[in-house]
């Protein structure tokens, strides 16, 4: 019994290690990559470049814009997995802009991520919801002039993805429920 007294904060430790491991928690990431992660995720938004009348330089993009430089893409694709849906976007984005081949893949595997995220392009704020976040920074016509758009789907594929969101939104909130488009 002492043993096991002894032993068992020890045990616990170690499962709670392997738990940690077998899910997927202890990915690696860069210490400079977790670094300005946390600070991401702290801010929580979604934000373009520039903020506000005076266009002040956004905090959350500013950390955006160190991640896109410091992350591998393995690094951003564990980034695809994070709790914060800005710092889900913000790994998005910083793979459209690479060029990342497997855009489409990635896409198609966050279709249905409609978790909304709030954020501000120069004064107006508004509430994303990421898998339309996603497909208008692949999308084929450029519609929003995004810095990402040089992985453009073609007209063909981006009319098919625009309908099946299209669908999908639709089977949630009802053919009023959401203006999308």
């Amino acid at each position: 019994m002492k043993i096991i007294k002894r032993y068992l904060p020890m045990l616990f430790i170690v499962g709670i290690n392997l738990l940690f491991y077998s899910c997927g928690f202890a990915q690696k990431l860069s210490p400079g990559v977790k670094y300005h992660v946390r600070k991401l995720a702290k801010l929580k938004t979604l934000d373009g470049s520039h903020m506000g009348e005076a266009g002040t330089p956004s905090k959350t993009y500013i950390q955006f814009e160190k991640i896109q430089e410091k992350a591998t893409n393995e690094e951003l694709l564990i980034l695809m997995s994070h709790e914060e849906p800005n710092v889900r976007a913000y790994a998005f984005h910083a793979l459209a802009i690479r060029n990342y081949a497997g855009m489409e893949e990635l896409f198609e595997a966050h279709l249905t991520d409609t978790t909304e995220v709030f954020g501000f392009s120069g004064c107006i704020g508004e509430y994303h919801r990421l898998s339309i976040y996603y497909y208008n920074l692949i999308r084929a016509d450029d519609k929003y002039g995004w810095p990402a758009a040089q992985f453009p789907l073609g007209e063909e594929k981006s009319e098919m993805y625009r309908q099946q969101l299209d669908a999908y939104y639709r089977s949630i909130f009802g053919e009023d429920g959401i203006y999308i488009w």
